[in-house]
């Protein structure tokens, strides 16, 4: 086993990675609660994911052994807030931390456009989820208040809101918002001290604020988080 890396997935579309999703979900299902998913569930699975891709803005980060997904993280925003639906790492992967690793880059790139995250626990995993600062609404619904604004940050860009936009398109009067909204284009935004955006990443495209003195360290952390997406 390798060093475990976790990479945003802009793209959820791209064949396997639902397949992916499915399957290490039905791996904890069996292993922490005994129950076996069948394959009609897993094409079930599948086929929701696939329709919720098409109806909204949607987040995912994968953590990978090498070329294999072993863990995962996903949901969706509406609004101010950021509702993950799954979280799950296969059994074997299940002591390093990497469920805590996932939830917290969830937690960074949501502060882009979330001010709340809230999410539905399966009750093994809620000490999990009250040991990392959320607490319980109702029933197994959790919510936590997500911290402030990045500050020298190279974040991905899962959903362009409008305030963001607006600093997006001083950068450059190119920036296609719905690129990053609809076409799921891979984008990364760099947040100088003051949460001011001073460079952006879009596809192969890379923007940087004219005077900013930090324009070396921006493009090279624009250039090394790019090149990591799936």
């Amino acid at each position: 086993m390798k060093d475990i890396t976790i990479v945003p997935i802009f793209n959820q579309s791209v064949p396997g990675v639902w397949e992916d999703f499915a399957y290490i979900c039905a791996d904890t299902m069996r292993t922490n609660y005994n129950y076996k998913v069948d394959g009609a569930e897993i094409t079930e699975a599948i086929n929701k994911d696939r329709a919720k891709w098409r109806r909204g803005t949607h987040f995912a980060f994968g953590a990978y052994d090498d070329n294999e997904m072993i863990g995962y993280i996903q949901g969706d925003a509406t609004g101010r807030c950021a509702t993950i639906q799954s979280l799950y790492v296969l059994a074997d992967y299940q002591k390093l931390h990497i469920g805590r690793r996932l939830l917290q880059q969830v937690e960074r790139a949501a502060t882009l456009f979330a001010n709340r995250v809230e999410l539905t626990a399966l009750v093994k995993a809620e000490p999990f989820y009250r040991a990392h600062g959320y607490s319980n609404m109702y029933s197994n619904v959790y919510a936590k208040t997500l911290p402030n604004a990045p500050r020298c940050e190279c974040l991905p860009v899962f959903k362009c809101a409008g305030a963001m936009t607006k600093q997006l398109i001083a950068l450059s009067p190119d920036f296609d918002a719905a690129a990053i909204n609809k076409e799921h284009l891979p984008a990364f935004a760099y947040f100088d001290v003051n949460s001011k955006i001073v460079g952006y990443a879009a596809g192969e495209n890379i923007v940087i604020s004219r005077g900013c003195g930090l324009s070396d360290i921006v493009r090279s952390s624009l250039v090394r988080n790019i090149a990591k997406v799936r």
